[in-house]
């Protein structure tokens, strides 16, 4: 839920378990969510009471971590916090009395969270967006 919430809409703080009325779940770490799951991955792999089988499991997995992230960080989207900064910096000219503000903004959010979109794609259609805004008549 957490992440579909953030894909939706990125800038709206909901919480959806108080809404819901559930106990909110503290984020959990790889480790923790697969000990979280322990019985659930065991049932779908057919291990059910095997933990010698567990324990290497979960530590070929931890092991296996680092080269997952970079692979995934590599498909592109969300690069990271130094990217998702270095795009909020090119949006930071548009002047506030621009009647393209709000859509800068929006695209801004929208292109950060795209995944298909390389980092300099991202970077040339904000410039264009910033450039269109800066030249917009105020309101």
């Amino acid at each position: 839920a957490d992440l579909l919430r953030s894909q939706l809409a990125p800038d709206v703080a909901l919480d959806l378990d108080r809404v819901l009325g559930r106990p909110a779940a503290p984020a959990l770490g790889p480790r923790e969510f697969l000990e979280a799951h322990k019985e659930e991955i065991l049932a779908a792999a057919g291990l059910e009471g095997e933990e010698g089988q567990w324990k290497e499991g979960v530590d070929a997995a931890m092991a296996g971590l680092p080269e997952i992230e970079r692979f995934v960080a590599s498909l592109g989207g969300r690069q990271g916090p130094e990217h998702d900064a270095e795009l909020a910096a090119l949006v930071e000219g548009v002047p506030q009395d621009s009647p393209l503000l709000g859509h800068v903004q929006r695209s801004l959010a929208a292109l950060a969270a795209n995944p298909h979109w390389t980092l300099e794609d991202k970077r040339s259609q904000l410039r264009r967006l910033v450039a269109e805004a800066s030249h917009a008549p105020s309101q």
